[in-house]
């Protein structure tokens, strides 16, 4: 017994399991966006002097005590790896599957199987790669944090009496607040579990309780709080309604309406109603339950009005920044409770039918989840590739700026107010770009000459003093595209210089499909340059570089450059 048991554990974390292998692929250790707010932080990390303020300052709207307790800690274990951070997002969300798996086998404690089938229905939603940024993104922890501690509570102890539950749920309730402003949420959320545990004339001296813990944890909050200028201040939900409301059911409906390409923003506003409604029709027909208190339908209700009260607060905050904000990966990983609140509830619906039907009823609502998680895992797998290959691109450059100090670079990382090159020298400074900056030009200094096959020079063309260069370039053992590709030009018995970057070119539909890698499509490159008559002639060739090997491996064919 206990080896099915297992095996069915297994099965049910095994979205998990394929999430975990993405991760580890596709995880990049640089910084982005928001990371580069937190080089003071990583600094006083490494270098000593880190205090309680540089962790209690003000992140944007958000109070982000806790991470950033997981950030320095982290850092100063890791030398500021960011994986480490990506792996600690993922340890948070195994946590997350793990407290809804005991909330599932509580709600159905007779059954052995079906909790464990509807644990794997839920991790489908919970691992979903379509929440990509928050999965390669390491400052994303606080995101999941939140829900962390939201599911935590509902997975204490059913046992443990009042004021043990209540002093648990509410130190949670404080972890989440000081990880993310919706963290506060937490609160409201708990409140009806909160007060149910209580005999009826015990229930209003608890919600005042509990409503004056909440004040006290707000106004701290607020102590010393500077509000940020952003450039949609004014809240839409007052200015614009509709824009509000647009914003908001659309979330609800973005994590479902991903899987399609069509009509997108359509299927998500009707999604995302059909949820709304799905969510208040079952709640209206489990009101006894909810009411009692005692059974976990309750929980799972308030499971679904965390999702909902977190997207009205995001929609309100960030609608104004238009659906390029407010429609981001990031924002399908709270909403995306609603569905698995959503899914449970049904099934609780349906428990009074009889035995043989009551399987097809779960079989049903399990249905269109395990079709929605092949194209919506398939596309959230696709933008994971294309994020790593960005971000490959560009450590390399924050690598190899140190050679081209003519090239301008224009890299996805985030933070405009930090220039690229001062980026680079930063993360340099603290250790933190693995491996180093290259400054001598010299092919043998910069990498590690490996063989194989890895690309050619395909096409070239002179023009008076300069030269063009056209073809393709990709890493065969992972496989994807180049991180780079270098020029040398090498006299006849000298050693490779490094003297220029090439840059994207045409696409190769041929590479792509030779190496089985759709992102290998952008594997074609293409180069425009010019050497001083005094260095001619020369043999100018191509490399494709390796960052995270700190390798190269050159290109087929080569090009004499006469004076």
């Amino acid at each position: 017994m206990k080896w099915g048991r297992a095996a069915l554990c297994a099965l049910a974390f095994a979205p998990a399991l394929w999430l975990g292998l993405l991760v580890d692929r596709y995880g990049v250790d640089v910084p982005y966006n928001d990371q580069w707010d937190e080089l003071p932080l990583m600094q006083k990390a490494l270098q000593g002097g880190l205090g309680v303020e540089d962790l209690w300052r003000p992140h944007n709207e958000h109070r982000i005590f806790f991470p950033r307790l997981v950030f320095a800690a982290l850092a100063r274990l890791t030398q500021w790896n960011v994986r480490a951070e990506l792996a600690a997002i993922f340890l948070v969300a195994l946590l997350i599957g793990w407290n809804l798996q005991v909330l599932l086998r509580r709600t159905w404690p007779e059954e052995t199987a079906w909790p464990f089938l509807a644990s794997f229905v839920v991790n489908l939603l919970v691992f979903s790669p379509i929440q990509h940024q928050n999965w390669l993104w390491g400052f994303q922890l606080q995101f999941l944090a939140p829900i962390a501690c939201f599911t935590s509570v509902l997975a204490l102890p059913g046992r443990w009496r009042s004021r043990p539950w209540a002093a648990a749920a509410g130190a949670l309730a404080v972890v989440s607040s000081y990880s993310l402003g919706s963290g506060f949420l937490t609160w409201i959320a708990v409140l009806p579990l909160r007060v149910l545990r209580e005999s009826r004339e015990h229930r209003v001296r608890a919600a005042i309780t509990w409503g004056l813990a909440l004040a006290a944890c707000l106004g701290l909050y607020l102590y010393g709080y500077t509000a940020p200028q952003h450039r949609f201040e004014r809240p839409p939900v007052l200015a614009e309604p509709a824009l509000y409301l647009t914003a908001f059911l659309g979330m609800l409906g973005q994590p479902l309406a991903l899987a399609f390409r069509k009509a997108w923003l359509a299927m998500a506003l009707g999604m995302g109603a059909a949820l709304l409604c799905a969510y208040a029709l079952l709640a209206l027909g489990l009101v006894r339950r909810l009411v009692d208190g005692r059974g976990p339908a309750l929980a799972w209700a308030c499971l679904g009005l965390q999702a909902l009260l977190t997207a009205g607060l995001i929609a309100l905050g960030r609608a104004g920044a238009g659906t390029g904000t407010v429609f981001a990966s990031r924002y399908t990983t709270p909403t995306l409770y609603l569905v698995v609140s959503v899914f449970v509830l049904a099934v609780l619906f349906a428990e009074g039918t009889p035995g043989p039907r009551r399987a097809r009823v779960r079989a049903l609502v399990c249905l269109p989840l395990l079709v929605w998680s092949l194209p919506a895992g398939r596309l959230g797998h696709d933008d994971m590739e294309a994020r790593y290959l960005l971000m490959k691109r560009a450590k390399a450059h924050l690598v190899l700026a140190p050679l081209f100090p003519q090239v301008d670079f224009r890299e996805p990382l985030g933070e405009p107010a930090v220039p690229f090159r001062q980026k680079a020298a930063r993360l340099e400074t603290l250790g933190a770009l693995r491996p180093a900056q290259r400054t001598d030009p010299r092919l043998d200094r910069v990498a590690t000459v490996r063989p194989g096959s890895c690309g050619s020079i395909d096409e070239a063309y002179p023009e008076r003093q300069s030269l063009r260069l056209l073809g393709g370039a990709w890493l065969p053992e992972r496989p994807s595209v180049a991180d780079a590709v270098i020029l040398t030009y090498r006299k006849r018995r000298g050693a490779p210089v490094v003297f220029a970057l090439a840059g994207p070119g045409r696409s190769r539909p041929d590479v792509a499909e030779a190496l089985d890698c759709p992102g290998c499509i952008d594997a074609g490159w293409e180069a425009r340059f010019w050497l001083p008559t005094t260095l001619l002639p020369v043999e100018v060739e191509a490399w494709a570089y390796d960052v995270e090997r700190s390798a190269v491996c050159r290109l087929d064919g080569s090009y004499r450059f006469e004076p």
